[in-house]
Formats: C-alpha cells, structure tokens, sequence
C-alpha cells in the first residue's frame, strides 16, 4: 500500500536549491519507501478536509503547513532555514561553514580587504555572513558590509537607490577587494556595477557567492566561482529523517546541518593579491601543474631562490606551506571530480595530479575524514 508524501517547493522557479532538494527526496523515496510523491504548496488545505490524506510533509514548510501538521500529528520534515520553529525537525545546508569557505578562499588568495553585499532579512545570509565574519576576525582583515532590498527588479525606487548607493560604497573600497555574496542571484547584478564603476572583476576584485547555481555562475561574464552547497543530500537527509518519523522512530535532534563539498573556482577569483611577485608566480605555477604530480622541488625550480628562502616566503605571505597549497588544490579537484564524474578512482588520481591511488586515498582521507568512496556515496550529485 503506498503512502501519499506531501513536498512543499518552489518548483515552478528554475533553481537549483529547489529542483536538486526535490531530486534528493525523490531518490530517497524511490529507492527506499512506497511513498507516493506530490508535490503540493499548501498540504494544510487537503489535511483540513481529511486528516489521513498525507502521511507525511516535507520540504520549505510555512507556519501554517507546520501548524496543521502538528495539530493533527502527521509527521512533517522542514527545509527552508526561515523557518527554525522550536521542536520542528529540520534538515538545512550548512550556510555557516559555506560562509568560512568562501572567506578562507579569498584570504588564501592574498586579499585582505573584504566586502560582504547581501539581501535584509534573510536567515540563511545571515548564517553565511556569520561565517565570513568568523574568518576575518582572526585574520583581521577589513570588512564593509551592506544590506539591499529583495525586491530591487519589482521596484523602479529601490532600483535606482541600489545603482546610487552602490556608487557611493565603492568610494570607500580599498582595492584588490574580495566581494562575498550568500546567494548566486547578487551576482550578475554586483558584476554589472562593479563594471559600471570601472571595477574590473578579476583584475581588481574577486567575486565568489554561495549556492553554486550554473544559470548565475556560468550563465554571464566573467563566470563566477562559487562555494558548492549540497541540497541533493539536503533533500535525500530530509526524506530519511521523515522516513524515521514515519516509522515511530524516536528523533533526538531538531536540526541537521549537511556540509558544502567545497568551491568550484571560476573566472571571477582567478587573480592573486599578493605583493610578494616570487610568492604570487608560486602560487600560479602550482595552480598551473599541480595535477601533473608535481612536488616541492618542482617549484622551486623556476625561481633564484632557495627551496628554504621560498618556503619561508611562501608560509609568511599566504599563512600554509608550499605543500600545503598542492595538496589543498588536489582535494578541491577530487571532490569535484568524484560528485561530476563515475570514473574510476584511479583515473581520478591520476587527473588529480597524485602518483598513484594509494597515496590520494591517504590524503582524501586525512583532509576530509572520508574515504573517496564514502565521499562520493554521500553528496551524490543527480
């Protein structure tokens, strides 16, 4: 006998938050339940009628789907970060450490001076910009921050105030700057006005976002890269959890929080701000041939300097070794690698840059907590 799954989403919106949290559900479902998927905004109006209608509710719940559903006790599984009811279990994208990531990037980058541009109101902003902020404070670097309307494009006024005080807040930007923003959406808006500033996006600011969604990251230019937010694993973690609630399973936890797998780099922070000319061609030529299994040596090589006065170098000016830097790049391209790709693990090392399959198990395992495999099991990408 199949169970009807109400899922609450934004569906007809062409983002991937929505459409890869669904995906995540489905799959949960198909492969693990006899749920029957509907997808419905407003489960409340049917279980007012009927009370046995669903058997369970999922998905970026409003306060009354949550109030019903409470009322009449079908168990309800909640995505959407806005809404953090006591005692409502819930399953969201770490926006918090996506926030850390996006702001250690940049500080590994060489860039010092920072500006954070996001919407009011939002919870998840919120929790990203907390990140940043964590990340700045220790290594104290300069921050602005600033505050925008949502709904800039409904609104000719706050259109023309957002153009206006944009102008004005570049005045006290000291340049290269690294420019944060929580969700993709800021980002061909923000590239549009840095140009219309003359604020060249690589050359003298970086821009990264969260979310990672490819109709803003590669659909403009420059592309922009992105900290990589999992919301399939949201999506299938949330259906597992309301699986549970479903099957009287006792649930001790009110909020699960699912990791990003890291930043896909792109157009918009391909340059350095690094002062230090020997450290920043390093940099460049590591990022140029780290998958070519180079080492330490191998860099060195294409300075006059000594492997000891370049080592030092580098770990003063960027914070973390020569081999530090290697093999952070060879992880970032892993993961990526590992949730874009099915080939094999040993392809996959050899891509990556490692000399054999042995030793990148070794690293993954040792940077990431996982094995390759359980990595890949785990953020599977849809």
């Amino acid at each position: 006998m199949y169970m009807k799954i109400a899922v609450v989403m934004n569906l007809d919106w062409p983002l991937k938050r929505y459409h890869k949290l669904f995906a995540g559900i489905k799959d949960y479902a198909d492969n693990n339940t006899n749920w029957t998927i509907s997808w419905d905004p407003y489960p409340e109006i049917k279980l007012k009628k009927s009370p046995e209608y669903y058997a369970g509710i999922i998905g970026r719940c409003e306060y009354e789907t949550i109030e019903t559903a409470h009322k009449i006790n079908v168990p309800i599984v909640n995505t959407w970060y806005s809404n953090l009811s006591p005692g409502l279990n819930s399953v969201f994208p770490d926006y918090f450490r996506a926030g850390v990531l996006a702001a250690e990037a940049m500080s590994k980058k060489g860039y010092t001076n920072f500006v954070s541009i996001n919407y009011k109101g939002g919870s998840a902003a919120k929790q990203f910009l907390r990140g940043v902020k964590s990340i700045l404070k220790v290594r104290k670097h300069s921050h602005n921050q600033y505050l925008i309307p949502r709904d800039l494009e409904k609104n000719k006024a706050k259109w023309e105030a957002f153009h206006n005080d944009f102008s004005h807040w570049v005045k006290d930007w000291e340049l290269p700057v690294a420019i944060i923003t929580a969700v993709s959406d800021l980002e061909p808006k923000i590239s549009a006005l840095c140009n219309e500033n003359d604020i060249q996006i690589p050359e003298n600011a970086v821009l990264i976002s969260s979310d990672n969604d490819p109709a803003y990251c590669e659909g403009f230019s420059p592309t922009v890269s992105s900290v990589n937010i999992d919301y399939f694993d949201v999506g299938y973690q949330a259906a597992k959890l309301l699986d549970r609630k479903i099957q009287n399973e006792q649930i001790e936890e009110d909020n699960l929080f699912i990791e990003p797998t890291g930043i896909v780099y792109r157009e918009s922070t391909c340059h350095l701000a690094i002062a230090d000319n020997i450290v920043r061609d390093a940099i460049t030529f590591i990022a140029d041939n780290y998958h070519r299994n180079i080492q330490i040596d191998d860099v060195v090589r294409n300075f006059q300097i000594s492997r000891r006065s370049l080592e030092k170098r580098f770990k003063e000016t960027v914070g973390h070794t020569i081999h530090e830097e290697i093999s952070r790049l060879r992880i970032e391209t892993m993961k990526l690698l590992l949730l874009q790709t099915e080939k094999s693990l040993k392809v996959l090392s050899r891509d990556a840059g490692y000399s054999n399959e042995n030793h990148m198990r070794r690293a993954f395992k040792l940077a990431t907590g996982m094995l390759p495999k359980e990595f890949r099991d785990t953020h599977r990408l849809h």
